[in-house]
């Protein structure tokens, strides 16, 4: 879609290149992916402007991820700080 704005061209496919087992995938650029694609952009753009960082999902594609140790999504899953936290508060609120 950046392409396309560009260069003032229509893109009807591309293509995903995975290096690692050397294949590549045919991606059609119908209009339901245009339009995830547009909505993807706008939750990221509004996540950006909040400044919260979202909550890890840990899930099979954690294994390959190089930031897997930086992130530590099985640690956060288990992550009770906030509601420690707000008890804290709450107690010092009904005290």
């Amino acid at each position: 879609m950046c392409l396309e704005e560009m260069r003032g061209i229509h893109i009807d496919e591309g293509a995903l290149w995975y290096g690692q087992t050397r294949h590549r995938e045919s991606v059609l650029f119908d209009e339901t992916l245009r339009r995830r694609t547009l909505t993807v952009i706008d939750e990221v753009r509004q996540l950006l402007q909040s400044g919260d960082t979202p909550p890890p999902h840990y899930g099979k594609h954690c294994q390959s991820c190089s930031l897997a140790d930086e992130c530590q999504p099985k640690l956060m899953q288990k992550d009770k700080s906030a509601a420690y936290v707000a008890a804290l508060y709450q107690e010092a609120e009904d005290a």
